[in-house]
């Protein structure tokens, strides 16, 4: 099947399927922060379910600001830990889904190291984003960005 147009907030919670199956099931959790995400998003809970069906043909769309793609990146890593664990195919789509947004290497790889640290604790949106502050003040920090980020910003 071809690619799917989605928008921003339907294309968040099909990264949030994902997020969920990569790990080979869905626990109540999962699906109930799916559910009630998609309900507060107005998305509709129909193309949603059709587009699961079909799931890795729907493309990441990059939200515009820097704060909505943190704030995505949050809930796709909410949802990495919400199992309690940070399963390894997790830990990888978080990776792939980070640079997607087109966050710099370093920054994913941080964030994505926290919260697996932290994996049961709850970390609030503002706790994250203070993380991500002190991952900017580290003396190696750099915005990284790889060949595809690059090529992607120079195409648009």
């Amino acid at each position: 099947m071809a690619t799917q147009e989605v928008d921003e907030k339907t294309s968040l919670i099909i990264a949030l399927i994902r997020m969920a199956r990569v790990d080979g099931r869905v626990n109540h959790y999962e699906q109930m922060n799916i559910s009630m995400l998609t309900n507060t998003l107005g998305v509709n809970h129909a193309e949603v379910a059709l587009l699961a069906k079909d799931i890795d043909n729907v493309p990441v769309v990059v939200p515009v600001t820097r704060e909505d793609k943190v704030k995505y990146f949050w809930r796709i890593l909410i949802m990495m830990k919400m199992d309690l664990q940070a399963h390894e195919k997790e830990l990888k789509l978080a990776q792939e889904l980070g640079e997607a947004l087109e966050l710099a290497a370093n920054e994913v790889r941080g964030l994505i190291d926290y919260m697996a640290e932290n994996v049961a604790k709850f970390i609030s949106l503002e706790r994250f984003e203070a993380q991500l502050i002190e991952i900017q003040k580290d003396p190696k920090y750099a915005p990284v960005k790889t060949f595809w980020q690059k090529i992607f910003r120079w195409m648009k």
